[in-house]
C-alpha cells in the first residue's frame, strides 16, 4: 500500500502501534481485514487535514466518538473538519469512531482504546458502564464533552446540545396544532431507549400531550 505519510503519524491517526501500521503498509501476512480498514481510514483522514499537517504550531488530538447513523455522523465529521483550520498557529487533528448500531461493550472498547487523545466528543448510551468508561478518561486528563445525548452521571466537563424535555414539549404542541379539534391518537416510535436523549424527548412529549387529553397508543 503506497503511503505519503510516517509511520508514526499513521499510527497516531488510527491509535494503532506503529508496528502493526508497518505491517499494513507493507502487505505482511497475519493482518486482519479489520485493521487494514483502520490504515486505510487513517491514510484518507490525513488527507483531508494535510493542511494541518504542516502548522508548527502546538500540536492537539481529539477524538469523536459517536454511534448514531450515517447521516448525522457525516455532517457531523465534514463540520468538524471544515473548522480545524481556524484554530491555526495550533495544528488540531481529528480522529473518528463512528459505527451506526452496537452494543455497550463495542462503545465502552472504543473509548478505552483511546491513545494519546487531548479531548473526546461523545455520543454515546447513557449505561452505567459508559459513564465509568468516561470517569476513566477524565481521571488520565482526557476531557470529555457529551454531544446530542448526555451521560449525566459520569464526570464529563460539559454536554452541547438542546434542550431535549423542551424539544420533545415543542413537538407536542405543533402535533396539537396540527390536529386541531381532532380526536385523533398519537403514536410513539423510538429508535434506542438507552439514548437519554431520545428518552428525555418522549417525557416532554408526553407531559405536554397529557395536559390536552389527547390519548397516546401504546
Amino acid at each position: 500500500m503506497p503511503h505519503r505519510y510516517k509511520v508514526r503519524e499513521i499510527a497516531q491517526q488510527s491509535g494503532l502501534s506503529e508496528a502493526t501500521v508497518d505491517r499494513v503498509l507493507h502487505n505482511r501476512p497475519g493482518v486482519r481485514e479489520n485493521t487494514v480498514a483502520e490504515v486505510k481510514q487513517a491514510i484518507a483522514d490525513l488527507d483531508k487535514q494535510r493542511a494541518q499537517l504542516r502548522l508548527n504550531g502546538r500540536r492537539y488530538l481529539i477524538d469523536v466518538v459517536m454511534q448514531t447513523p450515517h447521516r448525522f455522523s457525516d455532517e457531523f465529521r465534514a463540520a468538524v473538519e471544515a473548522e480545524l483550520p481556524a484554530f491555526a498557529p495550533a495544528m488540531v487533528r481529528a480522529r473518528f469512531h463512528l459505527w451506526q448500531s452496537g452494543s455497550t461493550a463495542q462503545m465502552v472498547e472504543a473509548l478505552t482504546r483511546l491513545r494519546g487523545s487531548h479531548g473526546v466528543v461523545l455520543k454515546a448510551q447513557d449505561e452505567p458502564e459508559v459513564a465509568e468508561a468516561i470517569d476513566h478518561l477524565v481521571a488520565t486528563g482526557v476531557p470529555v464533552v457529551t454531544y446530542a445525548t448526555d451521560v449525566p452521571t459520569s464526570s464529563r466537563c460539559g454536554y452541547v446540545g438542546i434542550d431535549n424535555h423542551g424539544a420533545g414539549m415543542t413537538a407536542a404542541y405543533l402535533v396539537q396544532q396540527w390536529l386541531g379539534t381532532s380526536p385523533s391518537g398519537v403514536l410513539i416510535t423510538l429508535s434506542r431507549t438507552v439514548f437519554r436523549g431520545e428518552g428525555e424527548r418522549e417525557v416532554g412529549f408526553r407531559s405536554a400531550l397529557r395536559t390536552s387529553g389527547r390519548s397516546v397508543v401504546e
